[in-house]
């Protein structure tokens, strides 16, 4: 279960880069992503588009206040939902407690991510997928108080104000 998840977590985001998708989306993928802004805008929550249309961003509302991304995988069957956390210096990063995130990666649909493209330090991200086919504001909501919930319960494990 967990490898099949980061395998699929791989393929996704080789798929979504900024280089893979530095055109935008394909017409499929618009029409897809457009459907998830619409259950997400009929949810209350205002949205704004990247320039290049490949994903939406919006604020939810937990113990913090988190800017959430969203896109549509390039097949349409994975929505991807992603949170910048923040970026690490070289000090930050002896401290991260890898093994704590991956303990918790382990217990449900939320995994963190680090990036170190940015060339500034290892940027980090909480991260989870789920299925788009079917997909209802029920569901939805679940998923977006799923993702909420994980990272307020989670704040002292990437939060380094309240490192130790």
């Amino acid at each position: 279960m967990f490898k099949d998840r980061i395998l699929a977590a791989l393929i996704f985001l080789a798929a979504s880069t900024p280089a893979a998708m530095a055109d935008g989306p394909t017409p499929a993928q618009a029409k897809a992503l457009d459907t998830l802004n619409t259950l997400v805008t009929n949810m209350g929550y205002t949205t704004t588009y990247s320039p290049n249309k490949a994903h939406f961003y919006f604020d939810l509302q937990g113990k913090y206040d988190y800017r959430i991304d969203m896109t549509i995988s390039p097949n349409e069957e994975l929505v991807y939902v992603y949170y910048y956390i923040d970026t690490f210096n070289a000090e930050q990063m002896a401290k991260v407690p890898y093994q704590k995130m991956m303990e918790f990666q382990n217990s449900g649909s939320v995994f963190f991510s680090m990036d170190g493209s940015s060339g500034k330090g290892e940027d980090l991200y909480a991260n989870e997928f789920f299925g788009y086919p079917g997909l209802t504001s029920v569901i939805l909501r679940g998923e977006l108080d799923n993702f909420t919930q994980s990272l307020d319960s989670t704040d002292n494990l990437w939060n380094t104000k309240l490192w130790k």
